[in-house]
Order: C-alpha cells, then sequence, then structure tokens
C-alpha cells in the first residue's frame, strides 16, 4: 500500500509536470505568435531573448507614437500661425516687414545725422523716454537747455529737409512712429538681457555638472550591480524552494493520506501534495474524483489542513525533538461526528508529542473527560468570566 501511494503521488506529480511543460509550451508558442504579428525575428532566440526584443520593439512603437503625437502638434500650431495664409505668403509677409523696419532704421540714422549739429543730444538710434513730453497736436518734442525741437520728417525726406524742419520746428509724425519703435526695442533688449542673465545665475557650472553626472553614473552602476545580485539571489532561492517542496512533498502527503480518513469521516481516503506550490488534494472514497483541498467545506478543509499543519511542524523540527502542537478551536467548523474524529485524531498524536487545545466548546470538555488517560493526559478548565 505504501509503494501504491508513493506510485499515485508521482503519477500525479509527474501530470502536473506535464501540464506545467505544457503551458510553458504554449505560452512559448503564443510569444512567437506575438513576436511574428510585429514583425520581430524571433530565429535562433530563446523565449527570455524573445521577450526582451519584443520589449524593445514595444519601447520603439510607444517612441513614435510619441513623435507622431509632437508632430501632430506643431501641425496645429503651425496651422494656427498660417491662419489660412499659405507659407510663402507668411514669408512674403515677414520680408516686407524686415524691409520696413530696415528702412524705418535708416531714417531714423539719417535724422539723428541730420540733427548732430544742432541742439538735439541724444545717443545714436536711441530718445530717452524721460525727455520726451507730449507737444500739442500729438507731438514729441526733445528738450535741451530749454530749446525745443520738435523731430519729424517726412518717409523720404532729404537731409537738408529734415534739417530745415528741425530748425523751423515743424512736426513730422513719422519720427515718433521711429522713435516709439526704438523705445520699444530698447525696453525687449533690457528684457530679454535681464532674463538671460537671470537664468544665467541659476546654471550650475561645467564642473558641478560633471560630478553631479559623476555620481549619477556611480548609482546607476550600483543599482545594476545590486540588480544582479537580486536576480542570482531569487533564482538561487527558487532553485532551493523547489528542491525542498519535491523532497517534502510526498512526507506531507503520506502524514495527511495516514488520518484523512478519520478526521473525514471516511469521504475521503487518499490526499497529495503538490510539489510546486504544496497545494493538497484529495480523492472522495465514493467517486474517485480528485479534489482542492481549498475548495472544500469550510469544516473538511480545516480538518486536512490540521494534519497537514502538524506533518509540517514534525518535518521541519532539525533537532531531532519532537515539537510540541499549540491548537485553537480547531473544531469549531466540524459538525459532531467529524469533531469526534479530530479529537481522536489528535489524541493519537498526542502519544508521541505534547498537544495542547484550547476550546469553549462544551462537547469538547465532555469528550475530555471521557476519553483523555490520566496518567499521560490532563484538562485543565478555567474559571468562567464574571457574568
Amino acid at each position: 500500500p505504501a509503494l501504491e501511494a508513493a506510485l499515485s503521488s508521482r503519477r500525479q506529480a509527474e501530470a502536473q509536470a506535464l501540464a506545467a511543460d505544457r503551458t510553458r509550451s504554449e505560452a512559448s508558442e503564443r510569444l512567437r505568435e506575438a513576436a511574428a504579428a510585429a514583425g520581430v525575428d524571433a530565429t535562433g532566440l530563446a523565449d527570455e531573448p524573445l521577450v526582451h526584443a519584443l520589449e524593445a520593439w514595444q519601447r520603439q512603437r510607444a517612441d513614435a507614437a510619441r513623435s507622431e503625437v509632437e508632430a501632430r502638434a506643431e501641425w496645429e500650431q503651425l496651422q494656427t500661425l498660417l491662419d489660412g495664409r499659405t507659407v510663402e505668403e507668411v514669408t512674403a509677409e515677414a520680408a516686407r516687414a524686415a524691409g520696413d523696419a530696415d528702412r524705418r532704421e535708416r531714417e531714423l540714422l539719417d535724422l539723428e545725422a541730420a540733427a548732430a549739429p544742432g541742439d538735439v543730444d541724444a545717443a545714436p538710434g536711441v530718445v530717452a523716454a524721460s525727455t520726451l513730453d507730449a507737444a500739442p497736436g500729438g507731438a514729441a518734442e526733445a528738450r535741451d537747455g530749454g530749446y525745443g525741437v520738435l523731430l519729424e520728417r517726412g518717409a523720404g525726406e532729404a537731409p537738408e529737409e529734415t534739417t530745415r524742419r528741425l530748425e523751423a520746428g515743424e512736426p513730422e509724425p513719422t519720427i515718433r512712429r521711429l522713435e516709439a519703435g526704438e523705445r520699444a526695442r530698447l525696453e525687449r533688449w533690457r528684457s530679454l538681457a535681464g532674463a538671460a542673465d537671470e537664468r544665467s545665475r541659476g546654471l550650475p557650472s561645467v564642473a558641478e555638472a560633471d560630478e553631479a553626472l559623476a555620481r549619477a553614473l556611480d548609482d546607476v552602476e550600483r543599482l545594476q550591480r545590486l540588480d544582479a545580485a537580486l536576480a542570482t539571489t531569487i533564482d538561487l532561492l527558487e532553485q532551493a524552494q523547489e528542491r525542498v517542496h519535491r523532497d517534502v512533498a510526498p512526507v506531507l502527503a503520506g502524514a495527511v493520506r495516514a488520518r484523512l480518513a478519520d478526521v473525514t469521516a471516511g469521504r475521503y481516503d487518499e490526499a497529495a501534495v503538490d510539489p510546486a506550490t504544496l497545494a493538497v488534494t484529495v480523492r472522495e472514497r465514493g467517486t474517485g474524483r480528485w479534489r482542492q483541498a481549498q475548495r472544500l467545506s469550510q469544516g473538511t478543509r480545516e480538518q486536512v489542513y490540521l494534519l497537514l499543519r502538524a506533518a509540517m511542524a514534525q518535518h521541519l523540527v532539525t533537532t531531532q525533538e519532537t515539537a510540541p502542537l499549540l491548537l485553537d478551536e480547531v473544531t469549531a467548523q466540524s459538525d459532531a461526528a467529524r469533531k469526534v474524529a479530530v479529537l481522536d485524531a489528535l489524541s493519537a498524536l498526542a502519544r508521541d508529542r505534547q498537544v495542547v487545545l484550547f476550546s469553549h466548546d462544551a462537547d469538547v470538555t465532555a469528550w475530555a473527560r471521557a476519553h483523555l488517560d490520566a496518567a499521560r493526559d490532563r484538562l485543565v478548565e478555567l474559571p468562567a468570566n464574571g457574568g
């Protein structure tokens, strides 16, 4: 019978291993189907390198999608700027605006050259805003030592005529526009210069940036080494776990099987333990069907796990000593018949180890009074709580 039970456990383990291999094969096949659909060459690649190749393909796809979104945003921004015009039209308009700016700058330089011998004292190309006052008719008057000169000249006017107009004090709107433009450009330049200076003060030095980069590279290298060490540790632990499970599964299955029929009132007579997960399956005596312990009724499940815990506790002892069992309300989910079966099983376990059972169940107390051996066992009854 022991050999038959071991053979049954072995066959079940082999069937589970075969199912696991089949699952891995199916997963590998689906992985290669995904690679073919993505256009990734899987020739000669094992599963793990193929997974890395597919992850690289995913990253490339994500980068391409982001680039497409950015390009679309830039296109929409360009359409907003064009406002229904073509690029050629906008370019031509910009060229015209640049030509107008150059022409006005030349006019201003001509006016400054013409005004230099007179009483207007101003830096080339700049008229300070503090020296300009509003003149009658909207003109701007530059004052120097009490001598007022209205800076005005018509577009395209000769320097001699400009000089005459300056001396005569005749207003010219063109000069006001040029002066306003120069003031705006000056203020813009000052603003940009201040922003550039502020930003330059906030930037780290090249040496500091190099040091920060070196520290970051050291951190990356350290984390990569740690990652490799952790991966190796996890792999070793998984291998050790697999070996331990493979060794302990038959022992646990035999221990559960020995008392399974007693604690389940004969409904289940065979047990097996999965070497991969230590999950317990039991065989129903009437139908021969195998069922997972976690899907049994709560009472039966607790009884099976009680046997499993007792077997595990004994197997894990490495000092050649017998481990005691401390149990709390293990019969709470059992009916009357199974309660007696569990207590009988615990009494049998108590022949070679100490078993301490806590319970407030009157049936357990009655069973203890009737079945405990006074020479070997002891019943301790605590006083009831007040009230």
